[in-house]
């Protein structure tokens, strides 16, 4: 008869076997993970900095997404980008407790303070109207527009996505009555049409200009034909890559955009690798948006400090207004990615501006 405590540790050992991958860096050093850890966890377990400026990943010298299940004697290499990537969709692909914790970490941060700017943006609005409403019932007004509680209806007003006065007509409205119109109509956080135009306008824009020998592909500075994806606008600095579409031509993909992501997953030997080249003689189309108290003066600060302070020439500027806030979408010329973070960075710190996104 079996000794049983001899089964238990057979067993254990088994057990303990088909849960780990063990999977190796570019440097031959062994790295053990759960079993279905992806290269994301991989990264994380590299250290916290390389998963959280991850771009791309490469699995026995082949691209493959991050969100690749690595197997059993893989070799793994990650790319980083020279800043934070992290990506609140990850959450699903990942495993380890380290990156899940980072990443939720990264979730909350981020939550909290669009959270924090849409109710600043609420208040100010109610201040103005002299309008008064309890939290208790201001979460009925939420729930109207399908949000658990006011923090996910300031989350979508810091960020954009609902507008303003349809949230502060329901709540008069709900004030003047004590009832919630339970009816479906069609209050929705998402674009106005016209906020689609411009979105449409600036891609259509970006797509057709800085052509030139401005990318290496596959190592030389190609004649090869190629045009930006319609799904993203790259400028040199972002991490991009190649995909020979079906008529031959190329189609360059910044390295996170989604579609990228999926070609990567199911069309990999299209792919093909691609550089910035080292010296670029052209600008690029990028766009940036601006969210910021509507003050007297304050388009005329932006454009000063575009045209004065960072010699950036503006394409076009879209702007509307909204009881005391305003939001601009800018579309100017920039050598590159630095060039663009440089104007965020240098308007975030203009009186009044709350908020300053790379418009993508």
């Amino acid at each position: 008869m079996p000794d049983s405590s001899s089964d238990f540790v057979k067993d254990f050992q088994l057990n303990l076997y088909q849960e780990e991958i063990y999977v190796f860096t570019p440097k031959g050093e062994l790295r053990t993970l759960p079993f279905n850890a992806t290269t994301i966890d991989f990264a994380f377990e590299i250290h916290s900095e390389v998963g959280e400026r991850a771009i791309a990943s490469k699995v026995n010298d082949k691209m493959v997404p991050l969100r690749h299940k690595l197997r059993n004697g893989d070799q793994v290499e990650i790319i980083t980008g020279s800043k934070i990537n992290l990506n609140p969709d990850w959450m699903d692909d990942v495993v380890t407790h380290k990156a899940k914790s980072r990443i939720r970490q990264f979730i909350k941060q981020k939550q909290r303070k669009v959270a924090d700017l849409g109710r600043e943006i609420w208040e100010k609005r109610c201040a103005k109207a002299k309008f008064e409403i309890t939290d208790q019932e201001l979460t009925r007004v939420a729930r109207k527009f399908k949000y658990e509680s006011t923090q996910g209806l300031f989350f979508d007003l810091g960020s954009g996505s609902i507008e303003l006065m349809q949230v502060f007509k329901e709540a008069k409205k709900f004030k003047s009555t004590g009832k919630i119109d339970t009816e479906e109509d069609h209050i929705q956080g998402s674009h106005n049409n016209s906020s689609e135009k411009v979105y449409q306008k600036y891609f259509d824009a970006a797509r057709s200009y800085g052509k030139g020998n401005a990318l290496i592909l596959n190592g030389d500075i190609s004649h090869i034909k190629y045009n930006y994806a319609n799904c993203c606008s790259p400028i040199p600095g972002d991490e991009v890559l190649g995909f020979i579409s079906r008529n031959g031509d190329v189609k360059i993909h910044r390295s996170m955009c989604n579609n990228a992501q999926h070609l990567l997953k199911n069309e990999s030997d299209r792919i093909i690798d691609v550089k910035w080249a080292k010296s670029i003689d052209s600008t690029f189309l990028g766009a940036i948006r601006v969210i910021g108290e509507d003050r007297v003066g304050m388009i005329n600060d932006i454009t000063d400090i575009l045209s004065k302070s960072l010699s950036t020439n503006m394409k076009s500027i879209n702007v509307s207004s909204d009881e005391g806030m305003f939001e601009g979408i800018i579309t100017l010329y920039v050598d590159g990615i630095a060039h663009l973070d440089k104007i965020m960075k240098r308007l975030e710190k203009l009186q009044g501006v709350k908020n300053v996104l790379r418009y993508e």
